[in-house]
């Protein structure tokens, strides 16, 4: 689905439907100061949607329609950061601020998913802005979850794995190209089932890419690892714990697998030397990432 939608024309039609539905009739600043769609000659607004509780109900309808768009599981990470809203975070955070407004919590989690849902969204296109976060409405900022600077490895090997699957990007570090179109499908590796090739010449790279300095460079500048050695690894870590939806179930899982030995040193090693070579993950995280192993290697082995 998400490579037709990038098609211009129906992305930026669709985005406008987007704000209709969650805030019917509003007045939004579009780029270059034109809407990219409109009415019909002669619409107006219904009567029932006008109404107030109407009216929510069509912002829920379009809220819960921008969380499958953005979430759904034809998406991966560049789809939601970068694709799909760039350049319409302004006119779309215009309509979520306005919907928000008229929404209130009831204290039934279901009926609630809404309210929490544009109070996510608004802080994240708000970032995207580069708008202080303080700007929001105090109400909608006491809508959101306590930030969590917990960071643990089986969540980031978590977060990893789950992109790896649905990114449309060449998994071949050294190529990168995207899937476009449904014309040029790429494979998956019969092996992990997670990586993604471009071409037979990208996954052979891959699959012997860095070689020469395995096992003995796992956590240094040698480069990306290979497919050779990891593929094994991500295949034993999908048949000892699962990816599911619940981060939190799979953090709990595979740290069990790792205290009784499903899961052993050198899996982690391999695991953690992919990660360092992942683009998407923010510096910081890598950091704390090598920190946290060097400590474990040291608390395993104090005296090597």
């Amino acid at each position: 689905m998400y490579p037709i939608l990038f098609e211009e024309s129906l992305r930026s039609k669709l985005v406008w439907v987007i704000v209709e539905m969650l805030e019917p009739g509003i007045a939004v600043e579009w780029p270059g100061g034109v809407a990219p769609s409109m009415k019909p000659e002669g619409w107006k607004l219904e009567s029932w949607m006008a109404s107030p509780p109407r009216r929510r109900r069509c912002s829920v309808c379009a809220t819960l329609f921008l969380r499958d768009l953005l979430y759904g599981p034809d998406v991966d990470f560049e789809d939601l950061r970068v694709r799909f809203t760039s350049g319409y975070e302004r006119p779309l955070l215009s309509a979520i601020l306005a919907a928000f407004a008229r929404m209130h919590q009831t204290g039934n989690p279901e009926e609630d998913q809404p309210y929490l849902l544009l109070a996510g969204f608004a802080e994240s296109f708000q970032a995207s802005l580069n708008l202080p976060r303080s700007d929001l409405p105090e109400r909608l900022r006491l809508a959101l979850p306590k930030p969590d600077h917990c960071q643990t490895i089986p969540l980031l090997i978590y977060g990893y794995i789950g992109r790896s699957m649905t990114a449309r990007a060449c998994s071949n570090p050294e190529c990168g190209l995207r899937q476009l179109n449904d014309n040029r499908a790429f494979q998956v590796c019969g092996g992990c089932k997670s990586m993604r090739y471009c071409s037979k010449a990208c996954q052979k790279r891959h699959w012997k890419m860095n070689l020469e300095f395995w096992p003995k460079s796992m956590l240094s500048s040698a480069g990306p690892a290979p497919h050779k050695v990891t593929c094994p690894v991500i295949c034993h870590v999908h048949a000892t714990v699962p990816l599911t939806a619940d981060s939190y179930a799979f953090e709990r899982d595979f740290t069990t697998a790792v205290a009784i030995g499903a899961v052993t040193e050198n899996d982690m090693l391999v695991l953690c030397s992919m990660m360092m070579a992942d683009t998407v993950l923010p510096d910081v995280s890598k950091n704390t990432l090598l920190r946290m192993v060097c400590f474990q290697l040291h608390y395993d082995n104090p005296h090597s």
